[in-house]
């Protein structure tokens, strides 16, 4: 008798349908730099956003790892996302990276992570 294991055709999708984290006026804390990697997300029509505690006038590197599909990353100097420090704006899965030097009197670095996919994506989210 032998068995044998069998796919069973339409039963499951590799797409996932993602959904985005924080807002606008809201946008969800990472903590203090240097912060733990964040297993993040973007949904397909709406922005994630994040904040993260800095020391004034010091190096930082914000990056974006590990997407399952294209999104790009832009770090702001206030917490209407209006002055942006940097973007980056690589194509489908390359890792996203912003360094840069926190001006003075910035002590939050407001962080934007725009989805280029019909289902959004999960990433992993650091700031150094």
């Amino acid at each position: 008798l032998m068995l044998m294991a069998l796919g069973v055709p339409g039963g499951c999708s590799d797409e996932e349908d993602f959904e985005s984290e924080g807002s606008l006026s809201s946008p969800l804390d990472l903590g203090t730099a240097p912060t733990t990697p964040y297993s993040g997300q973007v949904g397909s029509d709406t922005n994630s956003y994040y904040s993260a505690s800095v020391s004034e006038d010091t190096d930082y590197t914000v990056s974006m790892s590990q997407l399952l599909d294209d999104a790009d990353l832009a770090v702001f100097e206030d917490s209407g996302f209006t002055r942006s420090f940097c973007a980056a704006v690589n194509n489908g899965t390359t890792s996203e990276q912003c360094d840069d030097r926190t001006k003075i009197g910035i002590f939050t670095l407001y962080i934007q992570i725009k989805p280029f996919s019909d289902t959004g994506t999960s990433f992993l989210l650091s700031v150094q």
